[in-house]
């Protein structure tokens, strides 16, 4: 059953219509070959069908010879664009003057920096610690280096001081920095779209220049290279790679969507000085018995002056409370986060209890979590963990930011409106369609839509382009069914397709249709009704009237859920931007919220799958999570934005892009494609209802 998902390609299939159309033979009789060795592999080795039934199909076939991620990587356009400018770079000798001057950092400075708490460190490979990141000579761009020993004359090419969230080159004295980008995912071949520059700069203290230390198993992936390391962009998520995952000195290193294996992605960050310790503890006293919750660590943490840590801070630290069972509180993803400090298998995984009645909230004395110092009953650690000082805040992307193109929330409404947030889909008014008959009778050559239904009842809209392509959709859908290319002469109907497609035109400039034999499919009748049409929908189309609400009894159980409802003009639809890009639900008060959380695709062709949080409401509290930001869709010629998630650059989705009453929706790495689902317009409330955008 496993192996018969090779034909579909929503599961990873590489035999799906999707995937060989248009593709040379000879490449599709390759790909047959492949999928024949891969199925024969596994029908003969035990291991192999234990990994298929454990981990699922796509997962274990990228794994798999021609389908290793690592193979495909080796072909990426990406990749090779990014050596060359490298190479160009350093065969032109075109590296900024201003740059070559820049001072390094001298030894008491980074006596000073250590002891206020930065770090002197070394970045090596995971996989081959004889390997570790420098900056090429006469340029301001990274590559891999045979490592250098301490000590030796050319150690500061390789040596960096991370202080705070900035990481700084010690010979050069420069940022390591990168484009804030958020990702739009290319379904199995994200790196092509989600790749970026990485280069030194001088400080300019900017988000471009921030960046963290993660491990894969914050969220719940077993890793067996538990030391390693990924080293994450702040604001966008991406993590420094080696291009292509070739691990060899002079390969240029920059910035992807942390994916798969994480061959090329994992670093060992290693001490050159012995570092202070930044977090320091903080006992729980009290009646005896007594659960720390979250709320009281967070009080008693500003009691003494202090913060509870992030979740970086935490995994930076190398916190370890033992080999059982043990979650700590922390505070940088806008909930009542724990993080699991007990090397029980689960390092550094990220959790949010169920709602107000979860564990993080009550009293109990649980095993995993620590107890009052007096307690007989549950964990035996009676103490957390608190940071000192506070953290920066993230620059607000507004209408001055130096992307142009990605504006605050705030410049796409009036000051103090109201308006509903309503799929871009729906948005769209459209006159009724015209159609020069006696053109698209003699030679073809214009636009027009087609309502086709087949002898089974089922009906379709295609999309007919006077450049003679068209596409196809089942109506009341916005995912493409077919694609080719058409014809018409003197009245007569063709397709270019797998199969003779041939029609007659009847009728005349007032109303006219075609029957069509389809081949294999059968008798088609093709109408055209006037109507306007935006993919597989009918523009204007009341049932499909829909935009965001909140309701308590939805698939999270959360008592402030957003979901898809149908328009009613209620304050429970109603929402208004507060500062430059919170949302708050006017009904309530409340704001709309997601939990920050870094994307990683365990599958290329899937970038959603496990990266799911609530979309949810919540009383106002100024974090990350309630920052949200509308960013174009890449060639959109409608001009359409997705709703994206601020840091993490995830998107409001409505699930599976199915519009519907009661649809599900959430914050997820759904960004792809053309973003059907994930694309929102903020309608102001006088003009919403009736579909005017």
């Amino acid at each position: 059953a496993c192996l018969g998902m090779m034909f579909l390609w929503h599961s990873g299939g590489k035999l799906s219509a999707w995937e060989i159309k248009g593709q040379e033979p000879e490449k599709v009789r390759n790909l047959i070959k492949s999928c024949k060795e891969f199925a024969a592999a596994v029908r003969a080795d035990t291991t192999l069908q234990q990994l298929l039934a454990n981990r699922g199909f796509s997962a274990c076939l990228s794994d798999f010879g021609p389908f290793s991620v690592v193979t495909i990587l080796q072909e990426a356009e990406v990749y090779r664009k990014l050596q060359q400018k490298l190479e160009d770079r350093t065969a032109k000798e075109q590296f900024n003057a201003d740059l070559k001057e820049f001072p390094g950092i001298d030894d008491a400075t980074i006596a000073d920096a250590v002891a206020a708490g930065a770090r002197l460190v070394t970045i090596k490979l995971l996989r081959d610690p004889s390997k570790a990141l420098q900056l090429r000579a006469g340029t301001d761009r990274l590559e891999l280096g045979d490592a250098v020993a301490t000590g030796e004359s050319t150690a500061a090419k390789q040596q960096f001081l991370w202080q705070g969230q900035e990481l700084q080159h010690v010979a050069s004295g420069l940022f390591m920095d990168a484009e804030v980008r958020y990702c739009h995912h290319t379904l199995g071949r994200p790196w092509e779209t989600c790749s970026g520059e990485l280069s030194a700069r001088p400080r300019d203290g900017s988000d471009r220049q921030r960046w963290f230390l993660a491990a894969p198993e914050e969220q719940g992936l077993s890793c067996e290279d538990a030391a390693g390391r990924l080293i994450r962009h702040c604001v966008d998520g991406r993590a420094m790679e080696v291009n292509a995952w070739q691990l060899l000195a002079g390969q240029g290193v920059n910035i992807s969507v942390p994916h798969t294996s994480m061959v090329g992605m994992l670093w060992l960050v290693e001490d050159l000085i012995p570092r202070v310790e930044r977090l320091r503890r903080l006992d729980f006293e009290g009646e005896p018995d007594v659960g720390l919750s979250w709320a009281s660590a967070a009080q008693l943490a500003n009691e003494a002056g202090a913060r509870l840590p992030t979740v970086a801070e935490v995994i930076e630290a190398g916190v370890c409370t033992g080999d059982f069972d043990q979650w700590l509180p922390v505070d940088d993803r806008g909930e009542e986060l724990w993080i699991q400090t007990g090397n029980d298998g689960r390092l550094y995984r990220t959790e949010v209890p169920e709602f107000a009645n979860g564990w993080g909230s009550d009293k109990e004395p649980h095993p995993w979590r620590p107890t009052t110092a007096s307690s007989t009953q549950g964990s035996k650690l009676h103490h957390f963990l608190v940071a000192d000082g506070k953290l920066k805040q993230f620059a607000i992307a507004n209408v001055t930011t130096d992307d142009e193109h990605r504006p605050a929330l705030a410049a796409h409404v009036p000051p103090g409106s109201e308006f509903l947030i309503r799929p871009a889909v729906f948005c769209e008014q459209r006159p009724p369609v015209k159609v020069d008959f006696e053109k698209l009778k003699a030679c073809g050559g214009v636009d027009v839509c087609w309502l086709v239904e087949n002898s089974k009842g089922d009906r379709f809209l295609q999309h007919n382009a006077a450049d003679g392509t068209y596409l196809t959709y089942p109506l009341g859908s916005g995912n493409p069914c077919d694609e080719g290319r058409w014809y018409m002469k003197d009245g007569v109907y063709s397709e270019k397709t797998g199969f003779p497609v041939s029609g007659t035109l009847h009728g005349d400039a007032t109303s006219f249709f075609m029957d069509v034999d389809c081949g294999p499919h059968g008798p088609h009748k093709y109408k055209f009704d006037g109507k306007a049409y935006t993919r597989g929908f009918l523009a204007n189309d009341p049932d499909f009237d829909l935009c965001l609400a909140v309701r308590s009894d939805g698939y999270t159980k959360d008592p402030f859920e957003v979901y898809l409802a149908k328009m009613d003009d209620s304050d429970g639809q109603r929402w208004r931007v507060v500062g430059a890009d919170r949302i708050q639900h006017v009904a309530t008060g409340r704001f709309l919220h997601s939990r920050t959380m870094y994307a990683f695709l365990a599958d290329v062709g899937a970038p959603w799958d496990a990266n799911h949080t609530n979309l949810v409401t919540r009383p106002g509290n100024d974090s990350d999570a309630q920052r949200w930001l509308l960013d174009p869709v890449p060639c959109s010629t409608e001009g359409w934005k997705m709703l994206r998630h601020f840091r993490d650059g995830r998107v409001v989705d409505v699930h599976n892009w199915q519009f519907s009453d009661g649809g599900n929706v959430g914050c997820e790495n759904a960004a792809h494609s053309y973003a059907l689902g994930c694309s929102f317009s903020l309608c102001a409330r006088e003009t919403a209802l009736g579909g005017v955008h």
